[in-house]
């Protein structure tokens, strides 16, 4: 086993991203940004391209029933990306991670495990805070939520941090759903339309960032921007940036007859999340905490595909 690079600064441990995607890129390119010298380590299928030299990429399978890990994570900050499994309630990968994790006997300094709002199901439009109860409406979220007990019983069993972080739809100028707006996809009218939030990916990767540091706090945090809105209005508001014809609206059950499964799960269920608290223990603002904010910096040329 080859261990990883130690940090000299006792606040900022090592970095090891278990999962190795768009918001663990922004991650590496904002922590390259503010200490240049903070090592970092990934683990996943996918290791690092050329683009990102200097991190130690080490191939790690969480489908792999005898999973061992290549490398030594004690006094690391673990911030587990990776999604769970594709099918049933449970999530095997999870379980698979922290089962190596108590094989190499030697622990994280801290977990971030970045969860999902689906968690809370649907709350009819209610206000949600990280009180609420769970009830994952959903295959997706009760693997979440799966994952999410996981974490608790193990950094309870080893005394290590952990940080829950509840996150709704991720979004950024790079990757807007732009298929219903450019095909002219029905929308759910108005008045039948489920709440949601967003948030933007680099305010994402700067929570993680600055939750990374030894003396940040711990706990359950739900992240989100601070304006709740529909998938209607989120449809409509990217036609009007791109300067294309708003989708026409249909009653909720004939959109949801035509929809995919991922999208249903979005429109059926309503709720408007909180995130006075991660703003308060954290002192945290969103750099986006609107859609039309982060619009501004979306260039508006399109081409409409055939």
């Amino acid at each position: 086993m080859t261990d990883i690079i130690r940090q000299a600064d006792p606040v900022l441990p090592p970095l090891a991203l278990v999962g190795f995607g768009d918001i663990a890129r922004r991650i590496v390119r904002q922590a390259r940004a503010q200490t240049p010298d903070r090592a970092i380590l990934s683990l996943s299928r996918q290791l690092p391209d050329s683009g990102f030299d200097g991190i130690l990429g080490h191939r790690l399978d969480l489908d792999d029933p005898g999973l061992t890990l290549p490398v030594d994570l004690h006094g690391t900050c673990l911030i587990h990306l990776a999604p769970p499994a594709a099918n049933g309630d449970d999530d095997p990968r999870t379980r698979r991670l922290i089962s190596a994790i108590e094989a190499q006997g030697r622990y994280p300094a801290r977990v971030i495990y970045i969860s999902t709002t689906g968690v809370y199901g649907d709350c009819k439009g209610a206000w949600v805070d990280e009180t609420h109860p769970l009830n994952p409406a959903n295959p997706r979220s009760r693997r979440r939520m799966s994952a999410e007990s996981q974490w608790r019983q193990s950094c309870s069993r080893w005394s290590v941090p952990l940080v829950i972080l509840r996150v709704p739809g991720i979004f950024a100028c790079e990757r807007l759903n732009l298929t219903r707006v450019l095909r002219q996809m029905p929308v759910v009218c108005p008045d039948e339309a489920a709440f949601s939030n967003r948030i933007h990916a680099e305010d994402l990767a700067e929570v993680c960032l600055r939750l990374s540091e030894a003396d940040a706090p711990v706990g359950i945090f739900n992240i989100a921007d601070d304006q709740p809105s529909s998938m209607t209005d989120y449809v409509w508001q990217l036609a009007d940036h791109f300067g294309v014809p708003r989708s026409p609206c249909r009653p909720k059950a004939e959109v949801m007859a035509g929809a995919s499964p991922m999208l249903r799960e979005f429109l059926g269920e309503s709720k408007r999340v909180r995130n006075d608290k991660l703003k308060t223990m954290l002192g945290w603002q969103p750099r986006w905490p609107t859609l039309a904010s982060a619009l501004r910096d979306c260039a508006q040329d399109l081409q409409t595909p055939t």
